[in-house]
């Protein structure tokens, strides 16, 4: 049987809607030697119009592309209190990569929410391999080259070898 209430009820209203805003462009460099961790500092070139879109920060995130991975972690913020036109996100050195990431990216955080995409940077990993090659040998002739072997030959060390695929 269906019931009526006699009386209504007030209830918040809460309007879902992200700035689209992005920032005009964002580099990263990593610092961290390790293979697998980077660490470093975001730098966010601003678009000029967040003020009058109502962003209120970016935020960094895994991403893939312009967008952020669903199960990505903030890798950092920076509130925009000032007019500066770039501001910093400081990426602690020894943060795990996601094993799924290409990108870092930028989004931008309003009252009404944060973006799911925004302004990416190639996620590049630096690693601390250094090595003073005497010799460097391919394997196969360049033309017909898509995967191959390289050795590289070390003065008074042992040789590495690389596995390097080339897409054309």
């Amino acid at each position: 049987e269906n019931q009526e209430m006699s009386e209504g009820f007030a209830a918040a209203l809460v309007d879902w809607a992200p700035p689209d805003v992005t920032a005009r462009a964002v580099e990263f460099e990593d610092s961290d030697l390790s293979v697998g961790f980077v660490g470093g500092v975001i730098q966010v070139t601003k678009d000029g119009g967040e003020e009058t879109a109502g962003v209120l920060a970016f935020e960094s995130y895994w991403g893939e592309g312009n967008d952020v991975l669903s199960n990505s972690e903030l890798l950092g913020r920076v509130d925009l209190s000032d007019a500066a036109t770039v501001v910093t996100i400081d990426v602690a050195t020894g943060t795990e990569m996601h094993e799924n990431a290409t990108h870092i990216v930028v989004v931008a955080v309003g009252t009404g929410g944060t973006a799911t995409s925004g302004t990416s940077v190639a996620l590049v990993d630096t690693t601390g391999l250094s090595i003073s090659p005497a010799v460097v040998e391919v394997a196969s002739q360049a033309s017909t080259m898509t995967e191959t072997l390289v050795t590289i030959s070390n003065a008074g060390s042992s040789d590495e070898t690389l596995k390097l695929s080339i897409v054309f």
